[in-house]
């Protein structure tokens, strides 16, 4: 929401985030120039259930049974809120409750007191849109009301009869819900009987301005004659991890036998896993840590292949990743690894931008052994078509474009 609030501040709109007190108001190493009014989550007593417990033992028993209360209350907890509400955690769903009830006398007054046109509602956590209901009451319709829902994680558990229950009246709420895709605009208009009209979609998209400092001489060619395969941004790279791409890995280290080829990861911390399979593979992978953003776009450029993964089954369906768009903009070739359903694989196939493949080793070798042939004789890049696609269209600067015209459809004011 950060982008979005500094394209409507930069276009003559007065903005004002709401949000918990968690330190210093700090984006990207940049104060926000828009006004941030920081509401702080009551101190509570039962608030402190992750905090480290003494090891001495002289806490003996003592410590054994706060331990267990802490654990038997945090699994009450989990069992309760999942029940009710359709957030990632039941942590999430806990804390944003309290932060309504602690805080909702406060933001009606700063509603009244700065004369708000509009509210837009962010999450997760989706508990957050309780406030909706809160705000509809107090104003009726004289206030309009935008519920930012550009996160799919939640469809995961949107089949629970209560918490989908919830959900749906709450989604009644505002004029206008807000989404990370088209496809996620058909999903919740069927499943929860929205009117089409209400629903709007807004991607991530990638930034023009970061993209625009990117050199023609990006990177040192110290990888010239081999084929780079490169993947930006974690993807749960440690053991048993559910995000963990392990079967490329296991393609990977029969295929890389013999061959002028090279793959990074970018955006991923050394551990055990990665140490072992950097040991198995040696030199031709490649790991490393969070890299500043021109770097990053720029190893995107240089690479031939970008890859991308999803191999969470349960939110596959509606996953169009930030970095999706950022590949976009490379032109390079793009490879999907990924369960069928995928949002982004529907992407490769109809602009072809590249390749797609199931998450299992033998698919993956496979199509591995065909980008490696094409690339010897030099026709990998003539994959990259893009047909009936507009790359521009994309960036976050015309998606927040497109956010604010909903915006304005909503409240047509001189400014």
């Amino acid at each position: 929401m950060h982008f979005l609030s500094e394209y409507l501040y930069n276009n003559s709109y007065k903005v004002c985030a709401l949000g918990a007190k968690v330190g210093i108001p700090n984006f990207f190493g940049v104060k926000p120039e828009y006004e941030m009014i920081h509401l702080p989550l009551k101190k509570r007593p039962y608030l402190i259930l992750s905090d480290s417990i003494p090891g001495d033992n002289a806490y003996g028993k003592k410590k054994n049974l706060i331990i267990i209360t802490r654990k038997g209350i945090k699994r009450i907890a989990r069992l309760t809120f999942d029940f009710f509400w359709n957030d990632p955690t039941s942590l999430a769903a806990f804390l944003s409750l309290l932060w309504i009830k602690d805080n909702k006398k406060q933001i009606i007054e700063i509603i009244e007191k700065k004369k708000i046109d509009i509210v837009l509602i962010s999450g997760p956590a989706f508990s957050m849109f309780k406030l909706g209901k809160t705000l509809r009451r107090v104003f009726n319709e004289k206030l309009k009301i935008i519920f930012d829902y550009r996160d799919p994680w939640n469809t995961k558990k949107n089949k629970k009869l209560i918490s989908l229950q919830i959900e749906k009246r709450l989604l009644d709420v505002p004029d206008k819900i807000v989404l990370a895709s088209e496809k996620l605009v058909e999903n919740i208009g069927v499943n929860f009987g929205i009117n089409t009209n209400r629903l709007e979609y807004v991607y991530n998209g990638f930034s023009e301005k970061s993209w625009g400092v990117v050199g023609e001489n990006r990177v040192d060619s110290f990888d010239e004659g081999k084929l780079v395969l490169l993947s930006a941004g974690a993807c749960g790279l440690f053991h048993y991890s559910k995000k963990n791409p392990y079967p490329f890995f296991e393609a990977y280290k029969k295929f890389h036998i013999g061959k002028k080829v090279i793959t990074r990861f970018v955006g991923v911390q050394s551990n055990e896993y990665t140490l072992e399979v950097k040991s198995e593979i040696g030199n031709d992978i490649e790991f490393f840590p969070q890299k500043p953003q021109k770097e990053v776009l720029e190893l995107m450029t240089y690479a031939d292949v970008n890859l991308i993964f999803n191999v969470d089954i349960k939110n596959a369906a509606f996953i169009i990743r930030g970095k999706f768009f950022d590949y976009l903009k490379a032109n390079k070739v793009i490879c999907g690894i990924a369960v069928p359903n995928t949002d982004f694989i529907s992407w490769i196939k109809r602009h072809k931008l590249g390749f797609y493949c199931e998450n299992t080793i033998e698919s993956i070798y496979s199509l591995l052994e065909k980008i490696y042939g094409l690339w010897d004789c030099g026709k990998l890049q003539e994959e990259r078509k893009n047909c009936g696609i507009n790359i521009d269209n994309f960036s976050r600067e015309n998606q927040n474009a497109k956010y604010k015209s909903i915006i304005e459809g909503l409240y047509v004011k001189e400014l």
